[in-house]
């Protein structure tokens, strides 16, 4: 399990590269747009104490189903 913000955080970082030492607009909404695909896929955590972190196990599964390409990705 992934929490929300170390995810966004971290994807933002990864969309960002190395071309710039602070987040983008652009950086900023590729993470929140992946979180909603993920959210819409349900790949979400929804017990109380971790809701809305990410299952890593439930976007594996939406990987190897197709459901979730990694084109999102690149």
């Amino acid at each position: 399990m992934v929490k929300r913000a170390e995810f966004e955080e971290r994807i933002e970082l990864l969309a960002r590269g190395s071309f710039t030492d602070k987040a983008t607009l652009i950086s900023l909404n590729f993470a929140k747009g992946l979180y909603q695909v993920l959210a819409a896929l349900k790949c979400l955590s929804k017990d109380e104490k971790t809701l809305g972190d990410i299952l890593i196990a439930k976007v594996k599964k939406r990987l190897n189903s197709g459901a979730l390409h990694l084109e999102y990705l690149n």
